[in-house]
């Protein structure tokens, strides 16, 4: 526990000084010494003085002062001029003057004055050591704003009549407490309690967060974070509102030596009525190591109705997962095992329908790398159950296995060539879209992919060029038809698939016939920062695939055209565009994402087009912006906005503006945010908040640090 300064310096200025004077005991430091202009002792009178430039060094503990008396013969230490105390982990105390008794325990120190953590500052008319355990300090001040004249208004600070720390148990106790916001005072407590300095967990409650919102009217929440101990911890958070009643929210978080558990959750009472019922949602995330790289995870998410996460903004999420899982990871392979399931809350999906995925289970390894068998060998395996309680039930396991090796042909070209045969079993009952016995089916895939980079350096200049040819073979896909498509309905075509072997996500449906991938790679970087990459490529087919849906542009005998084009300065700029042109040369998507930063000036923005696809993918055209940025108005206040807007209905999505007023001890942020979806479970909402945060109490300094300068009353 960290030790009070104050008792530092009792303790060992005396210790130090006695050693120097007379024959006591030596102070435990690494080193001692007594530096002044001016050292002299009377024999008779058994006093040591000592004056100008007065240095005292104890280990890493330095003290400076202009003078300082010592009588053995009565025990007392007297510090008749202003004094400085430096310690090694950054804390500073001064004051005008000080006497210390014989016991070394006691003391008064006049014009207090401490630094603690480089953040805290405390300053006090007079201080005095008690017992050696409690430092009593009268007419206090207390912030870690910087407070430097007689006409600066800290961002907050408390004013105390009395202020005592107890040593042993680090709590800092006030007694006819003010609370400032900028010089106004704002709540007075008859007794206030926060832990000491060096303390990272304590108990007590945090700052509040105020709000506003079209559907529950005004909400405060005042959390109260109960330290249990060093491993676990637990926050209640009170969230009052306007318009109903005051929602309990509750958050427990525990840590062991092989695992972790977080549970989270809000209850919203009943009326003493029969018209309504509790409103609630939980989430908890656990994960538990097995020992020999084996991990448990399980996260669990509930709610009691459709709206209550979104009409109180604890999110919009739709679908809410729960699962549970055991994996190992290692250099060669994995395997992962588990099960989920899915709470719906769109109106347009019935739970029912949703199905539960138990169990689910998958393993990779990689068998060979030496080449023995002409390559790299890997095996895997996979293996679901989906199961629903209306509707179709289906299973499905995989086996299978593939090879593949790389190398140089000669004349800068490389090559890599690969083969995969997989084998499933289908099964699926309660749909008579599809057979009730089992389906089994085949994928085989071959391939060879060659390479011929081009490389050029000078001046600060580096540029790449690296045309990709890939031809692949894979067997021709007559099962489809029986087997329902549960994991590979979205498929998207970007620069980052174009040479995949399948562009199906899921096992359910493959990639199949013969085709050519092409594309051209640029890339370029120069020794002041700037980097660009460019990719353009077009898959080439003997016959089209009919899985593809019309407007994934990989549907026909030529695909569409991905283009991507990717440009960044350092950390400052960025720009990121994806292109996908059909045939014809028609968009039939296209996003573009910027962002800029210089200093506190932030800017991010994107522009999304999906073109009508005719399926349920995409059934309309659907195009957004969206725009974000926080601009400095000041060295104090930034001003902060954000917007997203469709197109295509001529509608803004949501929008937030704000103010933040930040200092080195503090920060406040005011906003209004608006919310226009509308749904049979959502409604339009316009939100606004207000959120303190204090720095040097309860957490930690952003960036560097500055030295206090605060006053006593």
């Amino acid at each position: 526990m960290r030790r009070w300064p104050l008792r530092g310096l009792l303790a060992f200025v005396c210790a130090l000084l006695c050693s120097a004077a007379v024959a006591q005991s030596e102070p435990n430091v690494d080193r001692l010494g007594l530096v002044a202009d001016r050292i002299s002792y009377d024999a008779d009178a058994q006093t040591l003085t000592a004056s100008g430039n007065v240095t005292i060094i104890a280990g890493e503990r330095i003290l400076r002062t202009e003078g300082l008396v010592y009588d053995a013969a009565s025990g007392e230490l007297s510090i008749s001029e202003s004094f400085l105390l430096e310690f090694s982990d950054g804390t500073v105390i001064s004051g005008t003057r000080a006497d210390l008794d014989q016991s070394l325990q006691d003391g008064l120190v006049e014009g207090f004055r401490a630094l603690i953590n480089e953040d805290l500052v405390i300053a006090a008319r007079g201080a005095q050591q008690i017992d050696g355990r409690y430092s009593a300090l009268t007419r206090v001040v207390a912030s870690t704003c910087d407070v430097c004249t007689e006409d600066d208004i800290p961002a907050w600070q408390f004013r105390a009549q009395r202020v005592v720390y107890d040593e042993q148990t680090n709590i800092v106790h006030y007694e006819n407490a003010i609370f400032d916001l900028f010089g106004v005072p704002v709540f007075f407590f008859p007794y206030l309690r926060h832990p000491g300095p060096g303390v990272d967990r304590a108990s007590g409650f945090l700052a509040p967060d105020l709000t506003r919102s079209s559907r529950y009217g005004v909400g405060a929440k005042l959390p109260y974070f109960w330290a249990i101990d060093e491993s676990r911890d637990a926050t209640i958070t009170p969230f009052i509102t306007q318009n109903e009643r005051t929602i309990i929210e509750g958050e427990y978080r525990q840590r062991f030596d092989s695992g972790a558990l977080d549970l989270y959750t809000s209850l919203l009472p009943s009326p003493r009525t029969d018209e309504y019922s509790e409103r609630w949602h939980f989430r908890g995330d656990g994960r538990a190591d097995l020992g020999d790289g084996m991990t448990a995870r399980t996260r669990v998410e509930l709610v009691s109705d459709d709206e209550y996460l979104s009409e109180f903004g604890y999110s919009r999420a739709d679908r809410l997962p729960s699962s549970i899982t055991v994996d190992r990871f290692q250099r060669d392979g994995f395997w992962i095992v588990g099960a989920a399931t899915y709470t719906s809350l769109r109106e347009d999906e019935k739970q029912s329908e949703v199905p539960i995925v138990l169990p689910e289970g998958e393993f990779y390894e990689v068998i060979d790398r030496s080449g023995r068998f002409g390559g790299t060998l890997t095996v895997r395996t996979s293996a679901v159950q989906l199961t629903r309680t209306e509707g179709r039930d289906s299973s499905r396991v995989s086996l299978g296995g593939g090879l593949e090796r790389s190398g140089p042909l000669g004349l800068g070209v490389l090559l890599r060539g690969f083969a995969d045969l997989d084998a499933d079993i289908y099964s699926t009952n309660d749909d008579p879209q599809f057979p009730s016995e089992a389906v089994f089916r085949l994928r085989p895939v071959a391939g060879i992919e060659a390479r011929l980079p081009f490389f050029r350096s000078s001046d600060g200049l580096s540029e790449i060029i690296e045309p990709v040819v890939q031809l692949v073979l894979a067997g021709e896909e007559t099962r489809s038809g029986d087997i329902p498509n549960e994991d590979s309905q979205q498929v998207d075509f970007d620069e980052t698939n174009l040479f995949a072997r399948s562009r199906f996500p899921g096992e359910d449906r493959y990639e199949d016939g013969n085709r050519i991938d092409a594309g051209l790679r640029y890339q370029r970087i120069t020794d002041i920062g700037w980097a660009a990459t460019a990719t353009v490529g077009q898959v080439f087919r003997q016959k089209p695939v009919d899985e593809f849906a019309s407007g994934s542009g990989l549907d026909g005998t030529t695909s569409s055209t991905v283009t991507a084009v990717s440009l960044d300065y350092r950390d400052q700029i960025g720009v990121d565009a994806r292109l996908l042109t059909d045939v014809s040369g028609e968009i039939a998507r296209s996003e573009v994402l910027g962002r800029y930063q210089e200093g506190r000036l932030r800017a991010e923005g994107s522009y999304v087009f999906l073109r009508d696809d005719g399926e349920e993918g995409t059934p309309v055209d659907r195009t957004e912006i969206a725009f974000r940025t926080a601009v400095p108005l000041n060295e104090w206040w930034t001003a902060e906005g954000a917007v997203r807007r469709d197109l295509e209905a001529n509608r803004y999505i949501n929008s937030r503006v704000g103010a933040v007023w930040r200092s080195d001890c503090a920060e406040v942020s005011l906003s209004a945010s608006r919310d226009y979806t509308r749904s049979a479970n959502v409604v339009p909402t316009t939100e606004y908040a207000l959120t303190f945060r204090f720095v040097g109490i309860g957490d930690t300094r952003r960036g560097g640090t500055r030295r206090v300068c605060a006053a006593p009353q």
